[in-house]
This record gives C-alpha cells, structure tokens and sequence, in this order.
C-alpha cells in the first residue's frame, strides 16, 4: 500500500502521457463523507470542483458508482457524468441505458421484504430502511450497539426464504439486500468501459466500502483507491474524502499539463 505521494506520481505517469483518464468514483464516503442519515449526504464541494474541470477538459470519461438508486445519485451529483446506481444494477449514460439482467425477481421480492423489514425493525431506535426499488439497505449505524446484532438476526431471518431470489452482503454500518444476480460494482465498472470503447485508457477506481472491491478486483489493471481505513485489494490509500479531493484536483492539471 503506497501513500499519496507516491500515487500522484503513478497517476501523472499514466495519465499525462495518454492526455486521458477513465475515472470510476463511489459516491458515499468517496465524493461525499459518510453522515448518520443517508438523506443528508453532500458531495465534497473540492471534489465537484475537480470533477467540473476534469469534465471542461474533454480528457476525462467519469462514472459515479454507487449504492444510491439512480435518481437519487443523479440529484445529488448534477453533473453530466455516466451514473451506474444500485451497485450497477442500472446506468445510465449520455445516450444509453441498461438494466441488470435478472432483477424483475428481486424487485418482486423486495417489494414483500420491506413491509416485513418494517414491522420488525420498528421497535429498534435508530434502526433506518432504505428502499431503493432493485435493492433495499438496512442502516444500523445509530442503533444501540447491543442491539445491532438483533438487527442482523432479524434481516437474515425476514430474507432466510428468499435466498433464490435476494442475496445479503454486509456494508458499513449495514446490510444490503440484493439481487441474486451475478452481477456487481465491478461488472458494471467493466460493461461501461466496454461501451465506451475505452479499454485502453488509463483507468482509475475509488472507493470506501466493501463493494467497491468488486470494481478493484475486476479491473486489476486499474490505479485503485481505497479511501479511509480498513482491509482492501486497492494498490493505493487515502485517508479521507478531503484527501481524495485533493488528489482529484491535481488529476484535473494533468491532461493540459501534458
């Protein structure tokens, strides 16, 4: 694992000579830092900065890779950026769109799970159900520490039945309730590559959470970013979202400073 000097020197020896970067960015705790309610979240305003003048230099292809549905992404970013929601389960681009094959069974799994979810987290203070139509995240991140194993027992018994159609996957703080399609952060990141026919490119992953993994270990090739702390695949680290502002920001000098 290498610090943020050292990674700033691999990015200017990638990126300057190709005069062009493929940038796939997590949005929660890579964008934008993590706050107890989701509803609440805001990009880093560096960072929007970075990524504006990444995007007036036509150097640079940007997705935003995130948990979030993509409505609520889109809103939050409002930049003209590919967008890839529920952990890529749908993107969207500036003249495509595409669906997970797959997820028509989940969706009407879900839509019996999370009145379930309701009527059993309900008695837990704290205890938060985000219902983001192809996925639902429960969020124990507020819930009393003695009481956020009674969280998880609770999920896996309302999901213990459907495991044919939804499958679980830890987060931070919480729990997500997905598809069971083989389908991930990292194929998404991989199927975007290929549309824009940029496999070539210098390409360059960020993220701060357990499925951000995916999209490190399926484009090995790529400079991967593991922001904060915790154990990861990445070939490199920052500490926070402030940090990886400012390595955006110097991203940004580099394709007119070729």
């Amino acid at each position: 694992m290498s610090a943020a000097p050292e990674l700033t020197q691999t990015l200017e020896n990638s990126i300057c000579p190709a005069g062009r970067v493929l940038l796939f960015l997590d949005f929660d705790g890579t964008l934008s830092p993590i706050v107890a309610r989701p509803a609440l979240v805001a990009m880093e305003e560096r960072s929007r900065a970075a990524l504006e003048a990444l995007i007036s230099s036509s150097c640079a292809a940007i997705a935003v890779v995130s948990g979030r549905m993509l409505d609520d992404l889109r809103s939050r970013v409002g930049l003209p950026v590919i967008y890839a929601g529920n952990h890529g389960l749908e993107i969207e681009g500036p003249d495509f769109a595409f669906l997970a094959p797959g997820v028509d069974k989940a969706a009407a799994a879900l839509r019996v799970i999370e009145p379930e979810l309701s009527r059993n987290l309900r008695s837990i203070p704290g205890s938060l159900i985000e219902n983001k139509r192809l996925t639902i995240t429960v969020h124990f991140r507020m819930v009393d520490p003695a009481q956020k194993p009674v969280v998880q027992r609770r999920v896996e018994e309302i999901c213990r039945d459907r495991l044919d159609a939804v499958h679980l996957r830890p987060g931070k703080e919480s729990i997500e309730i997905r598809p069971a399609v083989d389908w991930n952060k990292g194929s998404a990141a991989r199927w975007i590559r290929d549309r824009l026919g940029a496999s070539g490119w210098p390409t360059v992953c960020a993220g701060d959470d357990l499925t951000d993994e995916d999209m490190f270990r399926e484009l090995p090739e790529a400079i991967s970013i593991k922001v904060g702390p915790g154990p990861t695949g990445a070939r490199f680290r920052v500490a926070d979202t402030r940090e990886l502002s400012e390595i955006l920001e110097r991203m940004a000098e580099m394709p007119r400073a070729r």
